[in-house]
């Protein structure tokens, strides 16, 4: 994804291929029920935008406050270079007609 592109979803509304999330998810290698509540409701929400029929990509863009007003607020996110690869691999949802 280009910076383009990116900026063409930040103008768009939520919907059944948009999804903001105002923080990440939380994730370390320790079995705390935090980490494993954090790595649920990531799941939860890779799953829901995978078991939607779509004709379109879906995106979950992280970092990104939704405000009812429709404005946006960029909080960005601090992640590892090994958390940056793991959402880089695996939070990309293709079509699914």
């Amino acid at each position: 994804m280009d910076e383009a592109h990116f900026e063409q979803l930040l103008k768009r509304s939520e919907s059944d291929t948009l999804d903001f999330k105002s923080q990440g998810y939380s994730f370390s290698d320790n079995d705390s029920y935090e980490s494993n509540v954090n790595r649920a409701k990531f799941a939860k929400d890779i799953i829901s935008m995978a078991n939607t029929p779509r004709d379109h990509t879906a995106f979950i863009v992280i970092g990104v406050e939704a405000k009812k007003d429709g404005s946006r607020t960029l909080r960005g996110m601090n992640l590892t270079a090994g958390a940056t690869t793991t959402l880089k691999n695996a939070a990309f949802v293709m079509p699914k007609c």
